[in-house]
């Protein structure tokens, strides 16, 4: 029995979308403000969309670096093999749910807190 990439990889990815979902939810000021100068909801939105996309890839790609090591010991160890055994399938599946949860966790806070007028989100901030 090898050491199995889901388990693995999935525990890393989880933690991360709650925090995100929370830190969006904060930023409604900052939402706010660029609205005031002449932001449109949809650029926000792919401002937003965009550091998503940027944070999930930095966070897969250490995510990858630092469990290549282990894992190539692991199978080393126990299969006498320098590579982790299973489908190569789950390793591009693991990369989409990642993004899917990244994004969902930021665009969700982003749409509720650009609903509000900027106005009514400022004055509420002083």
């Amino acid at each position: 029995m090898g050491f199995r990439w889901p388990a693995a990889t999935s525990a890393r990815s989880s933690p991360c979308s709650s925090p995100s979902s929370a830190a969006t939810a904060r930023r409604r000021g900052e939402f706010a403000a660029l609205r005031i100068v002449g932001a449109t909801p949809r650029q926000v939105r792919a401002m937003v969309r965009k550091e998503a996309a940027l944070l999930s890839t930095m966070a897969l790609a250490a995510g990858l670096a630092v469990s290549a090591l282990p894992m190539s010991l692991l199978g080393l160890v126990f299969l006498d093999r320098p590579w982790p055994q299973g489908p190569l399938w789950v390793i591009p599946a693991i990369i989409a749910v990642t993004a899917l949860i990244a994004c969902l966790a930021t665009m969700t806070p982003t749409r509720r807190a650009l609903r509000e007028p900027p106005t009514r989100v400022l004055a509420a901030a002083l």
